[in-house]
């Protein structure tokens, strides 16, 4: 979630919240093969972190760790477009949920009705 503008705890539980529903929402409605992708890369991605780590944690050498994500750089292209899907999903939601616009609003003197 985005630094600014910065929340109180229940504001945050609640903005975050509605975010995650905006995301879901967003997401069941792609196209099925779109989904499809998403789902398969996420998978990936998932399964690569979890490999990592565990290797990570069963190797106590510290120079076999930059071996491990040099292997990995050629998927990089395909994770950074599922982060970007996800990353631009959150920005919109955040910035677009009321209580956000209503506090940004406030910090600039400016008055707008929400629908």
């Amino acid at each position: 979630m985005p630094d600014y503008p910065s929340l109180d705890e229940e504001q945050s539980k609640e903005v975050m919240l509605d975010t995650n529903d905006f995301i879901k929402e967003q997401l069941s409605s792609t196209p099925f093969h779109v989904r499809l992708g998403l789902t398969f890369i996420g998978f990936i991605f998932l399964c690569l972190i979890l490999a990592i780590k565990s290797v990570q944690s069963f190797k106590k050498e510290k120079h076999s760790d930059g071996s491990i994500i040099l292997s990995v750089i050629p998927l990089n292209k395909y994770l950074s477009s599922f982060a970007r899907v996800y990353r631009t999903l959150i920005v919109l939601a955040f910035y677009e949920h009321p209580k956000v616009i209503k506090i940004i609003d406030s910090q600039h003197g400016v008055t707008r009705k929400l629908d």
